[in-house]
């Protein structure tokens, strides 16, 4: 590459880097076309190398991160470049845009429901999934209970129901406000509608919590629910299995790639925020914690969820 185009060292491994990245996401993108994928996600890198728009250029690849379109229509960057995928020129984008470019492509299946928001589950239902319900006025019971039907927890939690579920403004203890805790006495469960940290983009190490990908309260309480309901999957387990279930989740956890800074805190909360972020966040977890990924799909079939 030195010989032929007369480029230094660097920038003849800068050349080649791209070339590569460039056509291993052309091959991605073409088995995405042949499994038959409806949609593609842009994954950036998610470190300190990852371009971003400073010093007078414009392109940003931290903000493409877990852009989702059609797999037939073209990516558009902050810069308002166009790609097929990460390191695509055909249509035109500038060598700015490309260069050393390291972002790839994963597949989403988005089924037309998804798309108008308008997913049925089986609704929870007291006395058969958990024994009842109390809430503040400002909850709302269905979104927030929808996350058992979307984790896949009715038929287990028919035969290991839930204690009361209740929902408060705002919950304290000596180190601050909190989110929510799940009592194993009773198998109840608390949480707070206070969330002033939702609404962030899903990048991947960087949230407090993964419920703080939701865009409002009683959202952010939804995915608090199926992180509570995690610790209550552990309890139960934890009856029939003993250590063997600490050891496999600590196993996984002592080399993770963590989701959240409340993932990285111990083994029971790498369990329950990757068990969340297998719910909502599954193509990335796949990615970017095949060990997580992994472990939550064995965890799901020992209590027979179906995926």
């Amino acid at each position: 590459m030195q010989q032929e185009y007369g480029a230094t060292y660097f920038s003849a491994e800068r050349l080649v880097r791209t070339l590569y990245n460039s056509g291993a996401n052309r091959a991605q993108f073409e088995a995405l076309k042949a499994a038959g994928y409806t949609h593609k996600r842009w994954l950036a890198a998610r470190d300190s190398r990852v371009r971003t728009a400073s010093k007078g250029h414009c392109f940003d690849h931290r903000r493409m991160e877990g852009v989702t379109v059609p797999l037939e229509q073209p990516f558009v960057t902050p810069a308002g470049s166009r790609l097929m995928y990460p390191g695509d020129r055909s249509l035109g984008a500038p060598a700015g845009e490309v260069v050393n470019c390291r972002c790839t492509i994963i597949g989403v299946m988005v089924e037309q429901e998804q798309l108008t928001g308008q997913l049925e589950y089986e609704r929870p239902k007291a006395g058969v999934h958990f024994s009842r319900w109390r809430a503040t006025s400002e909850a709302n019971h269905r979104t927030i209970l929808r996350g058992l039907s979307r984790a896949g927890l009715l038929n287990w939690l028919k035969d290991n129901p839930l204690g009361e579920i209740r929902v408060v403004q705002s919950l304290y203890d000596e180190s601050g406000p909190f989110h929510g805790v799940y009592n194993p006495a009773d198998a109840s469960i608390r949480l707070s509608l206070e969330r002033p940290d939702i609404g962030q983009q899903p990048a991947w190490g960087e949230l407090n919590t993964v419920s703080a990908i939701a865009d409002n309260p009683n959202a952010a309480a939804q995915i608090s629910l199926v992180h509570e309901t995690g610790h209550h999957i552990l309890t139960v387990l934890g009856r029939q299995m003993g250590s063997a279930l600490e050891d496999k989740i600590r196993k996984a956890w002592n080399q993770a790639n963590y989701v959240s800074g409340r993932a990285s805190v111990n083994w029971k909360e790498y369990f329950c925020e990757t068990h969340c972020a297998y719910v909502y966040l599954r193509d990335e977890l796949q990615v970017k914690d095949p060990l997580g990924y992994n472990l939550i799909r064995e965890i799901r079939r020992m209590i027979g969820t179906g995926d």
